[in-house]
């Protein structure tokens, strides 16, 4: 498994052919990797994902994670893109389709728990105010803040 840090990504070229040489499955764990999508629009966007941003093509499987606290969050949820291995692809689907399907409600429930706190984190302007109420009142607000979105 490769893991890349604080979105950091590197050449795995050598190492993927190392793995395949002893028969090893990659695993690529991006959940820090995915920034932003370069395009406008939904179509572009799809087609920017769907060519650009899913990993090393020769790995086995990419991971991507949208939890609450990714930089590019969708409040939960994840991809895995699974290469070239139908019978992996479909144990991982059965797995998957095992799960209950979260209610729409609930999920608008955590898009809104999450959002405002969400965007305050990531306004200039609000944050640079929570961290000034921080100092003046000896609250810890990046503890705070973390426990609050986790």
């Amino acid at each position: 498994m490769i893991s890349y840090v604080f979105g950091v990504t590197y050449p795995i070229d050598d190492i993927i052919k190392l793995c395949k040489k002893h028969n090893i499955y990659v695993i690529e764990d991006l959940a820090e990797t995915f920034h932003s999508l370069k395009f406008n629009g939904l179509f572009a966007s799809l087609v920017f994902v769907c060519n650009c941003v899913l990993g090393h093509p020769d790995a086995d499987i990419s991971l991507f994670s949208f939890g609450s606290i990714k930089y590019n969050t969708a409040f939960g949820g994840c991809l895995n893109v699974v290469r070239n291995d139908d019978v992996l692809y479909r144990k991982m689907k059965y797995i998957q389709d095992q799960y209950p399907m979260q209610p729409t409600s609930t999920y608008l429930k955590k898009c809104v728990k999450m959002g405002f706190p969400t965007f305050l984190l990531n306004n200039r302007y609000a944050n640079y105010s929570i961290r000034m109420f921080g100092r003046l009142t000896d609250i810890d607000v990046r503890e705070y803040g973390i426990s609050l979105v986790r």
